[in-house]
């Protein structure tokens, strides 16, 4: 149906043809596509509904046994969260008829605010309910799988499952498990923790050894937030590697562990087959419904001791969309080995060891560090990884009580009241002052090549980065900034003062131009002298930072305002500044009212004016200069920033509710 529609309805070579259809066939396509979405609903769903999930299973007679997931996202509601706990409650209590039937529970479907920033909030609401649930399956003696998420999820998971077997419904209970992804760099030490648990406890633990669902999301957050490394393995061979290795402790530490291998590698099959031959009862394969139904049909026929659970996913149609395409998305990857089979690679290729595979030579991925390959990433920090939450507590309790700047006016916290610092208020004769010796300072700084001053502006940039937990302790306290908005805000100063570097390098020499015989032509720039740099107070890192940045590297000297909400913070990155190696008077930065941001602009020593904020102060500050005698001077103003987003059909709600908040009230 999508091949239908993008070859005959946006073709021009048949118009008349197309005409037609466009008036007629649309309805048709649109029971295409419904036609198409049932097809994969009936082969990767086992059905919609309770009961059509057990007249599928009467029809099958191998001697599979089932574990059911409830289809669905994560919750974002308290109502989501009643309706996910009902579902369960149901599905555990259906699977009490099966024999040795199992349930899968994704946590983040029970709370609303499934976050490790909520611990104690999640351990208070949504444990009570996981437990409830735990003591409903022991009840009907149906196993139950805790489901694997995203990898900032996983510390908060393990202190939820110890809780569960160490003082709730799972204490001695020897089927409740959990799931752990072989593509994480941590998959063996939570192994080894799970091992220790169930010998602490005396009790025998399920594992789900997958090889993880979340990849593409794993990479691109640990891209965006600047981590040193990534979470996961970023070669396929690694992971079926990390996958054999992670078996192997499994089989080894099986009176503690039970393994259940989810796989559809036939060379991981034959490598779990080889290690426990004559032991195969100790283990189980897990499979997804739709997927591995040849390999392991073949295999339940071959050998009695050999049990095969099918994951098997119910839920309604609307809910189909985001799982039909983790699984699209992981047949049809060029690495997928169901890919591969569809091919014509010859069985010797297929069943090559991953290590063979591993050292065939394939790159893997820049770390993000080096995401833009011409300059540095800005590096990030991850609250919700343990050890970056434990030294940023520590580290930013070094700022509780500390004062910054100097002066007779006081600034104090908009959170809690408390002085943070002292600033000197400018006035006209200051100004005069300042602007003076940014005129002198300018000669100076603009006779400097540009890639002099990118040198400087990337030494800014490492000085931003080493003081990071300072402006973010100052962030938070002056500017009311959370701290994950605070990490961002100092992280794209950086970014900044290192894409603006790069610019330069562009600039920095002469272009010479094609132009006749006995001429020359040569395009070049010139600095323009004193730019004012007025920043807003929403952003007193990142957009201050930018501006001033763009001025500076482009020769220019600059006196900045800040806005009259935040000027310690800008005093800071100006001291940043000459620490750089920028020198003095280059960089001054000027704390007033919007008067004082009025007079720079009118001062005869202005050469430009950098300026965000409202459209209706944009406007003066542009009449202000279209009145002044001598040449036009630029104004480059970024204002009226809202938000428009464009949310189509295809969309996944759960997605577009959380963007929509973030663009509310991030800013």
């Amino acid at each position: 149906a999508l091949l239908f529609t993008s070859t005959v309805l946006e073709s021009d070579e048949i118009p008349f043809l197309s005409s037609v259809i466009r008036k007629l066939g649309e309805p048709t396509i649109r029971v295409a596509l419904e036609m198409g979405m049932g097809l994969f609903s009936d082969h990767f769903v086992l059905g919609e509904t309770l009961d059509e999930a057990r007249k599928k299973i009467k029809k099958e007679r191998r001697k599979y046994r089932y574990s059911f997931d409830m289809l669905g996202e994560a919750a974002l509601t308290v109502q989501d969260a009643k309706n996910f706990f009902e579902a369960y409650k149901k599905a555990i209590l259906f699977a009490g008829g099966f024999p040795n039937a199992a349930v899968s529970i994704k946590l983040s479907a029970l709370h609303p605010r499934y976050d490790v920033l909520q611990s104690e909030r999640v351990l208070a609401e949504l444990y009570p309910a996981l437990n409830q649930l735990i003591g409903i399956a022991r009840e009907q003696n149906t196993q139950i799988t805790i489901d694997a998420e995203e990898a900032n999820r996983l510390e908060l998971s393990l202190r939820i499952f110890a809780k569960l077997i160490v003082d709730g419904n799972g204490k001695g209970f020897d089927k409740l498990g959990l799931a752990v992804q072989a593509y994480s760099k941590r998959a063996m030490a939570v192994l080894e923790y799970l091992s220790e648990l169930a010998r602490e406890q005396s009790q025998r633990i399920c594992v789900r050894l997958v090889k993880g669902a979340y990849w593409d999301t794993e990479i691109k957050l640990a891209q965006m937030m600047g981590l040193s490394d990534f979470p996961v393995f970023t070669k396929k061979s690694h992971t079926d590697i990390s996958y054999l290795a992670c078996a192997k402790y499994l089989i080894k530490h099986a009176d503690n562990l039970y393994p259940q291998f989810a796989t559809h590698n036939v060379q991981t099959v034959a490598s779990l087959l080889y290690w426990t031959e004559g032991r195969e009862s100790m283990f189980e394969f897990q499979r997804l419904h739709g997927m591995g139904s040849i390999l392991y049909d073949c295999l339940l026929d071959e050998d009695p001791d050999i049990s095969c659970c099918i994951y098997a996913p119910i839920g309604q149609q609307k809910e189909l969309l985001p799982y039909l395409i983790r699984r699209l998305l992981e047949n049809s990857a060029n690495s997928s080995f169901v890919n591969q089979l569809a091919s014509t690679i010859p069985a010797e290729e297929l069943s090559r060891h991953p290590i063979e595979v591993a050292a065939s030579g394939v790159k893997t991925l820049h770390r993000p560090p080096e995401l833009y390959l011409s300059r540095k990433n800005s590096a990030g920090l991850d609250p919700r990884h343990s050890l970056h939450r434990d030294f940023l507590v520590k580290a930013l309790a070094d700022y509780r009580d500390h004062r910054w700047g100097a002066g007779s006016q006081q600034v104090r916290s908009p959170i809690d009241g408390r002085l943070i610092g002292h600033v000197e208020l400018t006035d006209a004769t200051t100004i005069d002052r300042v602007m003076a010796q940014a005129r002198v300072a300018a000669t100076h700084w603009a006779a400097l090549h540009g890639s002099a001053r990118a040198r400087l502006l990337r030494n800014l940039a490492e000085h931003l980065e080493s003081n990071r937990i300072e402006l973010i302790a100052l962030l938070i306290a002056e500017a009311g900034k959370t701290i994950e908005d605070a990490i961002a805000e100092v992280r794209e100063a950086v970014d900044f003062c290192r894409y603006y570097a790069d610019q330069m390098d562009t600039f920095a020499n002469a272009e010479i131009l094609p132009g006749p015989i006995g001429e020359r032509n040569q395009l070049s720039y010139e600095p323009r002298g004193v730019f004012v740099c007025i920043s807003p107070w929403n952003f007193p890192v990142a957009i201050f930072t930018g501006q001033v940045a763009a001025a500076l590297v482009t020769g220019n000297a600059v006196v900045a305002k800040p806005a009259e909400q935040t000027p310690l913070v800008a005093q800071l990155i100006a001291e940043l500044a000459l620490r750089a190696g920028i020198p003095a008077n280059t960089l001054q930065v000027v704390t007033g009212a919007g008067e004082t941001g009025a007079a720079l602009v009118r001062h005869r020593d202005t050469d430009g004016v950098v300026f965000t904020g409202s459209v209706e102060v944009a406007t003066h500050i542009n009449r202000s200069l279209a009145a002044r005698a001598g040449p036009i001077l630029p104004l480059i103003a970024e204002t009226g920033g809202q938000n428009a987003m464009i949310v189509d059909s295809s969309a996944l709600p759960e997605q577009v509710v959380k963007d929509v908040l973030s663009s509310a009230f991030n800013s």
